[in-house]
């Protein structure tokens, strides 16, 4: 790269590497090891607002805003102190400062040259102003989108609950009051008729725990009346009773304070894990751990079963699949993650990680 003096290493007639980067569709600024602007293209001159005589009379630091100078001072010393030239680094992005003060995202690429024995850094610049305002945009929309899908998870769990309450308060009610009076019916009568009425309560009583069923299925009432880890207590309890697995729950203090919208989420998440497991897993224990880790809740569902090769089944094409990426969608309308940790015969954890800003948004 040539002096400020204007001097071709080729000699009289040579191609300067100067005018190649003047030439540039990037804009172009070098630097000397002490950080002195020691060439620019057009193109970087007008990105910056300044002429070329006044960016050679600035340190690269000027262009730079003030609260990130130090940092960027501290960057370029250590590039001056590698033992090696570093080649030209993967484009990233930072804010840069124009003449009258006003920001502007820019994509660089940062490199090195040699010139008489000592570095000179090259930037490849690009104005990323437009790109980061769209992807600004996008952003904003996909967390106007999460925040609808969080509004309609919460108004879809409120018609749950309304169904369930109306289940035991109104039919409910009226199928034990109809077993009383049945069963009064049954120790009056006699002979056939007492045997047939003792069918018709037989009946009667498995559609009454059928619409208990459903009404738990709908809303849980100890979610609501006791919290997430009594809740999850007593899905452990009836799933041991059901179908012989036993669960082992472990919940912090902070289970206890979580609000309803956030613990529902939660609690039908770690039932779609549980019943995946009792489907899948081929196991008769299973561990479900949920405590606070840093800034975010943490939710672990484990077991020791037959496992799985995650890439296999996260797509949604097969039963397990689907489960997962119905939890996937839940933890999702939290702002949300769900990891995977499993192999064959190696047992699988999936753990689910929620931002604890997430249930202020759920409380309110």
């Amino acid at each position: 790269m040539c002096d400020r003096d204007g001097e071709r290493p080729g000699g009289e007639g040579g191609v300067c590497c100067c005018d190649v980067l003047a030439a540039a569709a990037l804009g172009v600024v070098a630097v000397d090891a002490d950080g002195r602007i020691v060439f620019s293209n057009e193109l970087a001159e007008r990105l910056f607002g300044y002429g070329k005589e006044e960016l050679a009379a600035l340190p690269l630091e000027a262009l730079v805003p003030e609260r990130h100078r130090a940092a960027h001072a501290a960057h370029r010393e250590a590039l001056g102190r590698a033992p090696a030239v570093p080649p030209m680094a993967r484009a990233h992005d930072v804010v840069g400062r124009r003449k009258d003060g006003s920001e502007l995202r820019l994509e660089i690429a940062l490199g090195a040259v040699e010139s008489g024995g000592q570095p000179r850094f090259v930037a490849l610049i690009r104005d990323a102003t437009e790109r980061y305002a769209a992807e600004q945009a996008a952003r904003a929309y996909q967390a106007r989108l999460q925040g609808m899908a969080f509004e309609a998870a919460v108004t879809n769990e409120e018609e749950r609950r309304r169904l369930a309450v109306a289940l035991h308060d109104r039919i409910g009610q009226s199928l034990a009051l109809a077993r009383m009076r049945l069963a009064g019916a049954r120790d009056e009568a006699e002979g056939g008729t007492r045997s047939e009425l003792g069918h018709a309560l037989d009946l009667l009583e498995q559609c009454t725990a059928d619409v208990r069923a459903l009404m738990f299925e709908l809303s849980p009432p100890v979610l609501y009346d006791l919290g997430l880890e009594e809740a999850l207590s007593w899905l452990a309890e009836d799933l041991e009773r059901r179908h012989g697995i036993r669960i082992d729950v472990r919940c912090d203090a902070l289970a206890a304070s979580l609000a309803p919208a956030m613990a529902v989420l939660l609690f039908r998440s770690v039932r779609e894990l549980l019943t995946n497991v009792l489907e899948h897993a081929h196991t008769s224990a299973a561990r479900v751990t949920l405590r606070r880790a840093g800034a975010h809740l943490l939710v672990e569902v484990t077991d020791d079963g037959i496992g799985f090769v995650p890439a296999e089944v996260t797509s949604g094409t097969t039963a397990k699949g689907f489960g997962l990426f119905g939890v996937r969608e839940h933890i999702g309308r939290l702002g949300g993650t769900l990891e995977i940790e499993s192999a064959p015969q190696s047992g699988t954890r999936v753990r689910l990680q929620v931002p604890l800003a997430a249930e202020a948004e759920a409380a309110d």
